[in-house]
């Protein structure tokens, strides 16, 4: 989860603003440049990877102890 990312990673939630959007208008925002990053899956993924870069999967994220 983002959350769990966020804990391993040592950022307080309160130390960025977490807007909760679907797959569709995350896409949308992130090519206006409205959003700095996501925690979204396939295949809203694919689009953001076209100019953006992966840091984590919830596969590794699981391998943190998180759910």
């Amino acid at each position: 989860s983002l959350l769990a990312a966020l804990k391993h990673w040592g950022i307080k939630p309160g130390q960025v603003e977490i807007v909760n959007l679907q797959p569709p208008a995350i896409i949308a925002a992130w090519q206006r440049g409205d959003i700095d990053g996501a925690y979204v899956w396939a295949p809203a993924v694919n689009a953001l990877e076209k100019d953006g870069k992966v840091l984590t999967d919830s596969e590794q994220v699981g391998q943190w102890g998180a759910p």
